[in-house]
């Protein structure tokens, strides 16, 4: 009896590991776009900035059509003085445009929609960087972006710019603190397509009935506490940003860009949002929340993929007009 018990529970094992070995390959195959590398797009010879975008590269890279023009920006601006007022956009990949095509990122959406309702044509530079934290991307501003002299930058804000600066020279992976549990978790997500592709339909349907944490959403908020050290580094980055605002009276627009998770009445950051709102406020930079402009939204159908929250063409084009909207009404007031 025993040896059946066993046969039987080898036997059930042995089914269970060749439908997961199946619905892996199925997700990989006709759900996952495949892994993506920026490798080769930057160079390190910056010190504080740590790496930047090669100048004059333009290819099909992770599936979109990418350019980054002789200065280093990846727009189709190919110059450096312009008679028209100039805008600057700064920030991570979600303002470099991961995954989806030069027309289709959001510096690009702002300035056709802009240009488009507004009397005065502006020009709108792209000087995101994929993975760019607060600080690089204050030190980019002092560095580059007043050089042309802008009326206005935007910062786009994105919920790990809390992280420290990666050092792509070293090959350094940013890793973040937790315990076994949240380790083990975020292990398995990256590793399983399977899993990770469960865990968003499955999260997505326990958010809608009310269950609104997740260990990784409870992690990021904790990287925000007031006796964190990463918060007291990234309260002093936004005390610099509101300097370089004062000294040059450029106004500084800080974009609050949510991560396109679940959007619908509560969001897992928002408060985390609103307490960055209200200490980059403090500072006399002028706070744009895009949440709303995304609540009640569908988040999976927003995303480049299943599991990659990075905004498709659709979300920035969403968080352009609703930018653009939003700053129009503020300078109203």
């Amino acid at each position: 009896m025993k040896k059946d018990i066993l046969i039987n529970i080898l036997l059930l094992c042995v089914v269970l590991a060749g439908l997961f070995i199946i619905g892996e390959a199925a997700i990989r195959i006709f759900v996952h776009k495949g892994d993506c590398t920026d490798n080769g797009w930057y160079t390190s010879s910056n010190t504080s900035l740590l790496y930047e975008l090669i100048p004059n590269n333009g290819e099909l890279f992770c599936g979109s059509y990418t350019y980054v023009n002789e200065y280093g920006r990846r727009d189709n601006h190919n110059k450096k003085e312009f008679d028209q007022e100039v805008f600057a956009f700064v920030g991570d990949s979600i303002t470099f445009g991961w995954r989806i095509n030069q027309e289709e990122t959001l510096p690009s959406q702002f300035e056709a929609y802009y240009n488009e309702v507004s009397d005065e044509e502006a020009v709108v530079l792209n000087f995101g960087v994929s993975g760019y934290n607060l600080e690089q991307e204050v030190e980019l501003i002092k560095q580059k972006v007043l050089e042309y002299h802008p009326s206005r930058i935007f910062v786009i804000y994105y919920i790990n710019d809390i992280f420290p600066k990666i050092d792509l020279s070293k090959g350094e992976q940013q890793e973040l603190e937790g315990n076994f549990y949240t380790q083990a978790y975020s292990w398995i997500l990256f590793h399983s397509r399977l899993a990770h592709f469960t865990k968003v339909k499955l999260s997505d349907m326990v958010y809608k009935v009310g269950a609104l944490t997740s260990p990784q959403s409870d992690q990021m908020n904790k990287f925000y506490d007031d006796e964190n050290i990463y918060w007291s580094s990234f309260d002093e980055q936004l005390a610099e940003l509101g300097r370089v605002q004062d000294e040059t009276n450029i106004s500084i627009y800080y974009v609050i860009y949510p991560m396109l998770t679940y959007l619908y009445d509560v969001h897992p950051q928002e408060s985390t949002y609103d307490k960055v709102s209200r200490k980059a406020e403090q500072y006399g930079l002028r706070t744009v929340p895009l949440l709303d402009c995304f609540r009640g939204r569908e988040a999976v159908a927003l995303r480049t993929g299943v599991y990659d929250v990075h905004p498709n063409a659709e979300a920035q084009e969403i968080a352009a007009q609703c930018l653009v909207n939003k700053i129009r009404s503020y300078e109203e007031e």
